[in-house]
């Protein structure tokens, strides 16, 4: 199954008994949960007592606190906090109503967006223009896409992404997201040719291909013999050229 395809809906029926006198106030606590006024789930964290900023460290020291609650913390600290607060509501709103109509993960058309596939698809031709450059921006997204192609062949160091700009990071990340979530076709694909096309990338950017310096070191092993001074040694690059294939 597709990693975009929603999750099948499963309906649940549940029978609450109400004694009489408490059935009016019942119904309008429904009322209310489906207008999404009501708070679907309680905080883990109990905030009685606690100032901001403590209340803060405890939320972000917490294991099952999800990452992208941390980076919203995080972000929303630098901003205004009645704008903060204020989106805080709507959000919680939004929820509370998606949770009342069990609505499934993704099903919302952004205006002016597109899928996974189609943004990341208009991120990879970017990336790829620059790739064909001649800056030390160029050489990084190079590598980048070359790791996507094939990182047995092209190992690709995260560390690299802290030399482009911010608009060549989020395309990365774009195309990231694309190819770890849109699993049907290869990077290269996209393109009329693309094996060719990343094939010259490695040549004319001189990348490293570990499987081509595995074999060259395998046969000057194989050369050097197993039964001379240097034997232990040649025996051992076999090893490792061999065992980090299996």
């Amino acid at each position: 199954m597709d990693s975009t395809t929603p999750s099948p809906i499963v309906t649940v029926k549940l029978t609450v008994e109400v004694p009489a006198d408490r059935r009016g106030e019942f119904l309008h606590l429904v009322q209310e949960f489906h207008a999404g006024k009501i708070r679907v789930s309680t905080p883990v964290v109990d905030f009685q007592g606690k100032g901001y900023r403590e209340a803060v460290r405890v939320v972000l020291a917490d294991q099952p606190t999800f990452s992208t609650l941390r980076n919203r913390i995080v972000e929303d600290d630098g901003r205004d906090a009645l704008e903060s607060l204020t989106d805080a509501e709507i959000l919680h709103g939004l929820q509370s109503q998606r949770f009342a109509e069990a609505v499934p993960i993704g099903v919302i058309d952004v205006p002016g967006t597109g899928t996974i596939e189609e943004v990341g698809v208009e991120a990879l031709q970017r990336l790829y223009k620059v790739a064909c450059g001649q800056s030390g921006q160029c050489r990084y997204i190079a590598h980048f896409l070359l790791g996507l192609y094939n990182g047995a062949r092209f190992p690709f160091d995260l560390t690299e992404l802290r030399g482009v700009d911010d608009a060549l990071y989020d395309d990365c990340m774009r195309v990231l997201r694309m190819d770890a979530r849109v699993t049907r076709r290869e990077v290269h694909t996209y393109f009329e040719d693309g094996s060719r096309k990343w094939e010259d990338l490695a040549g004319d950017w001189r990348v490293l291909d570990v499987f081509k310096l595995g074999n060259a070191a395998k046969e000057f092993a194989q050369q050097v013999g197993f039964s001379g001074p240097h034997a232990k040694a040649a025996a051992e690059i076999v090893d490792m050229v061999d065992g980090g294939r299996e």
